[in-house]
């Protein structure tokens, strides 16, 4: 999802982010739900909902209502998505325990990718000086 930028929301917003249904005609009332039920879809909120992409970006620049509404809806999404993490973690399914520590704990996390990718640089840039002699 395209993220809302801070001052695209009305000033009295920025701290509540409280949305006003009542600035929001039925067709993006529509789309909010139908990003709910799309898990975050966009072409297919957009489909639902009988509007272009396009359509859906103007809304988003001339809308803070509408911006915050979406913003909301993708803070519910991944809230779901973490509970659904937090589940299969409790359920003792290892491709999540291992996914949640490599993300979040800086004990697992892995330091041999940026290592890999010096040593690449390293043995293209001998290369390139053996070639260049």
């Amino acid at each position: 999802m395209r993220r809302i930028k801070s001052k695209q929301l009305a000033p009295t917003d920025r701290k509540t982010k409280a949305v006003r249904l009542t600035n929001l005609d039925k067709r993006q009332i529509k789309f909010i739900e139908s990003m709910a039920l799309t898990m975050g879809h966009i072409t297919n909120s957009c489909r639902a909902s009988g509007i272009t992409r396009q359509t859906y970006y103007n809304w988003i620049d001339k809308n803070p209502d509408f911006a915050v509404a979406l913003e909301n809806t993708e803070w519910e999404f991944q809230d779901d998505t973490e509970n659904v993490l937090r589940q299969k973690i409790a359920d003792g399914e290892l491709g999540a325990i291992t996914f949640s520590l490599t993300k979040t704990h800086p004990k697992y996390r892995s330091e041999s990718q940026p290592k890999v990718q010096v040593n690449i640089l390293n043995k293209l840039n001998e290369q390139k000086e053996i070639y260049q002699d």
